[in-house]
């Protein structure tokens, strides 16, 4: 539909403003250099953007670490480059004043801390896999096996070029039914401010046929977020805090419907160090949408309290309300 391409685009060209400053300590000459400013696509990588950064810096270090690896942190956190831009600001720093001040680093890698991405070959590797991954749970990888290498290239380009037309031309395919049937699951990820990430076979319908929503993934992945009345935590996409009773699963064009929901749920710091995922169904087992607030009640019943839920539940920066639809959420607020 139209209003979804539009909120789709929306979605795509959401930027954060964000200000590089080099590490104080590893300012190698008499004048030090200036920040340097930048915006940045919620939806990409740090790799795929910072080459002008690390250009800019690398005059101002000593030269015996120009061919280092470049790493950025955020109040002293390194940053994990495999996370999408707009996951990592809603999770460290949603409450902090824009622009996102980061410190650029050429020396002591944080080697336990975060991966080494050498290359954007490596980005697009982990990109590709989890595309796959996305794929396996709602079509049992039929759409990405079916797939020629140029349409593989075409998705990681429009990504890495930010190309919204390109990169649509080839994920619509992997957004919709194959021979009539729902997704089998809804990929998902659940981010918690502890750094963890919660993922689970999760199916957009409930058993009794109703469409899964939010609410029925949060009760059955992390329940502990939800409480009566709504959840304790923000359940943020995009920025965006989704209603609870949104469904895991809208109906598309021709009432396509997602088989299960592909989400990751990362903790808050203080909770257990998981990532969570389940299969989640956008669609209740009476035909009702599924909700945020059914998906954390589902997978992570624990975030969830009396009248809401004990986190903050966010994605692209936006903290999603727990009867947000969650097949909404997959369609409009994923993460490449």
């Amino acid at each position: 539909m139209a209003e979804d391409r539009e909120v789709l685009r929306e979605i795509w060209d959401g930027k954060l403003p964000v200000c590089f400053r080099l590490a104080e300590e590893e300012v190698h000459t008499v004048q030090g250099p200036e920040p340097y400013y930048l915006m940045i696509p919620r939806l990409s990588y740090f790799p795929l953007v910072v080459d002008k950064v690390q250009k800019h810096f690398s005059r101002f270090i000593d030269e015996r670490y120009r061919d280092n690896e470049m790493w950025l942190d955020y109040n002293e956190q390194p940053l994990r480059w495999h996370l999408p831009i707009g996951v990592l600001y809603d999770l460290l720093a949603s409450d902090s004043v824009l622009p996102w001040s980061l410190t650029v680093h050429f020396q002591n890698f944080p080697e336990s801390e975060i991966l080494h991405c050498t290359s954007r070959t490596v980005v697009e590797a982990h990109f590709m896999s989890s595309i796959k991954e996305a794929d396996m749970l709602k079509h049992r990888s039929q759409v990405m096996s079916a797939m020629q290498k140029k349409d593989h290239n075409q998705l990681w380009m429009g990504l890495q070029n930010g190309k919204f037309d390109q990169f649509w031309a080839t994920n619509k395919k992997l957004m919709e039914r194959i021979n009539g049937e729902c997704f089998k699951h809804v990929p998902f990820r659940i981010y918690m401010s502890d750094d963890s990430l919660i993922q689970r076979l999760v199916s957009p319908i409930k058993s009794g046929g109703e469409k899964a929503t939010l609410e029925d993934l949060l009760r059955k992945v992390v329940p502990q977020v939800l409480s009566e009345g709504g959840t304790k935590y923000s359940i943020v996409m995009h920025g965006i805090q989704v209603p609870l009773d949104t469904p895991q699963l809208m109906e598309r064009i021709n009432g396509e419907c997602f088989k299960h929901v592909p989400f990751r749920i990362y903790m808050v710091r203080d909770s257990d160090d998981s990532l969570i995922q389940r299969l989640v169904s956008p669609i209740k087992s009476g035909g009702e949408k599924a909700t945020l607030e059914d998906l954390l009640r589902k997978v992570v019943p624990q975030v969830l309290s009396e009248g809401g839920t004990k986190y903050s539940i966010v994605t692209h920066g936006i903290q999603v309300p727990l009867d947000t639809p969650l097949q909404w959420m997959s369609e409009h607020l994923s993460y490449p």
